[in-house]
């Protein structure tokens, strides 16, 4: 067999042969060997960022943190990503590492100094919303994240600009709110809840206004109207055929039915009937009257039994039997217009000091909350009030 033969078949040999493997180094030098990868990557990552080069720099970082507790030090590794992605602006994802980093960290001295820089960041990056409510205790989310808040609250870590705010009051959705969030400093928010307000069919028809302004046919499914007083009406043509007026609380629903004197309550948690501011004047007028007449009717009891005092006096002294008489039928009559002028006075100035004091309360006390309805209808108009004691 010649050379070129015996060649030719060894190299067909070495092709056709398995692949050598290299030995497997053992475990505990592996380890050895990421580790020391590890550093490598610190000292590169730390490298890089001092020049400027902070995307590789955190790719460094990155790539050495999950053995950081092996190295010693992984807070500061966790802080190095942290400062590489607030380079970068990437200023939400800088915060998260933040974060992660002092929730490893304990020696004082260096906890300082992160809370200091963080401080810094913040500041320079994100501003805050001092968020209120009325009604109190309502809840919104905000932005794109759908957690809830509950008034009053504080947004933290916001970035400037415009902040879309999403109120719900228990299971109601209100039109969103946008609040401009300022850079560096607290934004006040006030969220003030809208009314809902709707009007059923009822003795009447038409267009419904709302303080003048067409809201559409009756039925009214809902609009949200601003907390306060409102006039409502309904209208044919240029007639107005019913006028209510309607307070409406911040998150409440009122539902009206159209031409009713007394409208339905909501059923919503701040639901309340129409209010008017009437009625409180009427009683303490009507009070004060009562007050007065009384005293009229008193004075006259008074004179009528100094007049029936007369009388006894001249029948006493009477010297014939007609002035005896005579003096015994005026002392009688005058007796009697006494005590029924008396009686009078009793009931009016009990009555006026009654009424006195519900005009009172209702004016002093609660004047925005008084179960008062004022209406104009077909029939007339109408002022009712429903007692609740």
């Amino acid at each position: 067999m010649s050379f070129p033969t015996l060649l030719s078949g060894a190299c067909l040999a070495a092709l056709l042969a398995p692949p050598a493997t290299a030995p497997r180094p053992p475990a505990a030098d592996a380890d050895k060997l990421a580790v020391a990868a590890a550093m490598a990557s610190v000292k590169l990552g730390y490298a890089r960022f001092k020049a400027g080069d902070f995307e590789r720099a955190l790719a460094e970082f990155q790539h050495a943190e999950p053995l950081g507790d092996a190295l010693g030090d992984r807070a500061t590794i966790r802080y190095m990503v942290a400062r590489s992605l607030e380079s970068l602006k990437r200023p939400v994802e800088a915060a998260t590492a933040f974060d992660r980093a002092l929730e490893l960290e304990h020696e004082p001295a260096r906890l300082e100094k992160y809370h200091t820089h963080i401080a810094e960041f913040e500041a320079a990056n994100f501003g805050t919303a001092n968020v209120t409510c009325n009604p109190n205790g309502a809840t919104f989310s905000a932005g794109n994240d759908p957690a809830p808040h509950t008034c009053p609250a504080q947004l933290t870590r916001i970035l400037p600009g415009p902040l879309v705010i999403h109120p719900v009051l228990g299971t109601r959705n209100f039109p969103d709110v946008t609040a401009q969030i300022a850079l560096g400093k607290p934004t006040p928010v006030d969220l003030t809840y809208p009314g809902a307000l709707s009007i059923a069919p009822g003795d009447v028809s038409g267009a419904a206004y709302l303080d003048g302004r067409a809201i559409g046919w009756v039925p009214v499914a809902q609009v949200f109207v601003p907390p306060g007083a409102h006039t409502v009406e309904i209208r044919s043509g240029s007639d107005v055929v019913w006028s209510t007026s309607a307070r409406i609380v911040a998150g409440g629903q009122l539902r009206l039915t159209a031409g009713r004197e007394v409208p339905v309550e909501g059923d919503g948690l701040h639901g309340q009937r129409s209010g008017g501011s009437a009625l409180p004047w009427v009683g303490l007028g009507a009070g004060l009257g009562a007050l007065g007449v009384g005293g009229v009717f008193w004075f006259f009891a008074s004179g009528e039994y100094t007049r029936a005092d007369a009388a006894q006096r001249r029948y006493d002294g009477a010297t014939t039997p007609a002035d005896a008489t005579r003096a015994r039928g005026q002392f009688t009559s005058h007796r009697e217009t006494g005590d029924r002028d008396r009686w009078l006075s009793f009931g009016l100035l009990g009555a006026g000091a009654v009424v006195t004091g519900v005009g009172t309360y209702l004016l002093l006390a609660a004047p925005s909350e008084a179960p008062v309805t004022a209406a104009l209808g077909p029939g007339g108009a109408a002022i009712i009030w429903r007692g609740e004691f």
